[in-house]
């Protein structure tokens, strides 16, 4: 197959970026031709890969959403292949993977959890996102995309129903095809000489229970109702187990910090910034924490797991699906409810045996392995194609015999 892929940024920064790069490198070693639609291009591409550079306007952000929707649809337009995919939300390709899930649903969820921390605020808040342009355009391309005659592949469950709630589609035009991860070795001596680099790089104790954020928005993914919910915890539970929270992503703006010194966290929460050296954290770490308020299916939480670390996250998130409570990872069902958040934090800092809910999760990913996930995505590429070319060959039929009895 010729497979046109479209997104908008060729990196390795975000989840989905990770996945695009790891989609057409598998898409290449089995045989088919890509041709890329992008405009960012922060790695090198691989060879035999055609670049169509996209172009875009940058500033302002509903700005740059709605242009590269237009370039791309104009671009693809003029292009020929077999069959196109995007990893976005972007007009135009035959299969749609909206790696962020239903835009509608994000904001339902997201205002949902706002009234409860922030009542305050919340109608406030919401007006200004009913008549924000980066909501409105949002709105606007998810609304078109999902009235065109596509294929959706939904990460999760979750984002099946949304998709469905929100939009007229037929049940068959939406196909489930969960993110997969390849697991890691797992090696204890390992694990115990990652966690002594960390506790020395950081310098937190070494008998802290250390959690662990990978985030560029924590916010968005839980970190309030994470500090929210250790300020409630007892003080026999804190000075037993001396919770420690690592953030890693983007250095912590005005805002983020106020949050956290509202709920007397500060020394309990240290950000640090993306490294290469990620690795060393999922082995040393404790507990992977995220408590996001909505997640088509979180990949960080399946990076996690093929390291053998444990996660804790919320049913907001689609990739919260796999796991079984308490076995091998742990589901919050309303992470902004501090008092059950705190609950359930007790409990697992409590835990006997961490390690053996880790190795669980771990052994999940043998269900859920990217191996898995690019052959469900190719079979799906290829009897698309296959049922473009029974189109074209009826239509060819049925304008032939057309010609024959006009002649006639």
């Amino acid at each position: 197959m010729n497979i046109a892929v479209v997104h908008q940024r060729w990196s390795r920064r975000g989840g989905a970026e990770k996945y695009l790069e790891h989609l057409v490198k598998a898409l290449i070693e089995r045989g088919h031709t890509v041709e890329l639609f992008v405009h960012f291009i922060d790695i090198p591409v691989p060879a035999g890969v055609m670049v169509h550079r996209v172009p875009l306007v940058r500033f302002p952000l509903w700005l740059r959403l709605l242009s590269f929707n237009l370039f791309s649809n104009y671009l693809l337009k003029r292009a020929s292949f077999d069959i196109s995919i995007s990893l976005g939300k972007v007009w135009g390709p035959d299969v749609i993977r909206p790696a962020g899930g239903c835009h509608r649903a994000y904001e339902h969820r997201t205002m949902t959890a706002l009234a409860e921390t922030h009542p305050l605020s919340h109608p406030f808040r919401s007006i200004r996102s009913l008549v924000s342009p980066f909501q409105i355009v949002n709105r606007l391309i998810e609304d078109r995309l999902f009235a065109e005659n596509n294929t959706i592949i939904a990460v999760s469950d979750l984002v099946k129903s949304d998709i469905l709630h929100h939009y007229r589609r037929s049940e068959g035009s939406v196909r489930v095809i969960p993110n997969g991860r390849d697991p890691h070795m797992l090696d204890e001596q390992g694990k115990r000489a990652a966690r002594a680099r960390l506790v020395s790089q950081t310098g937190l104790p070494d008998q802290a229970f250390i959690m662990l954020m990978v985030a560029t928005n924590p916010l968005l993914k839980g970190l309030e109702y994470l500090v929210r919910a250790l300020s409630i915890l007892p003080d026999s539970l804190l000075q037993k187990h001396d919770p420690q929270v690592i953030i890693i992503g983007s250095a912590p703006n005005r805002v983020i910090r106020k949050r956290v010194r509202r709920y007397q966290a500060s020394e309990r929460t240290h950000f640090i910034p993306f490294s290469d050296e990620i690795s060393l954290y999922y082995q040393g770490a404790d507990l992977l924490v995220h408590p996001s308020s909505y997640d088509a299916f979180a990949n960080v939480c399946l990076e996690a797991m093929s390291w053998g670390l444990p996660v804790l996250t919320s049913a907001q998130n689609g990739g919260a699906e796999i796991y079984t409570q308490g076995r091998d990872g742990w589901v919050i069902e309303r992470p902004w409810e501090r008092e059950l958040f705190a609950q359930i934090l007790a409990e697992i800092m409590q835990h006997p045996d961490l390690s053996d809910i880790g190795r669980k999760g771990h052994d999940l990913l043998q269900t859920y392995s990217a191996q898995r996930n690019l052959d469900c995505v190719e079979q799906l590429l290829l009897e698309l194609v296959s049922q473009k070319r029974n189109h074209v060959a009826q239509k060819d039929t049925s304008r032939s015999d057309r010609t024959r009895g006009a002649r006639s």
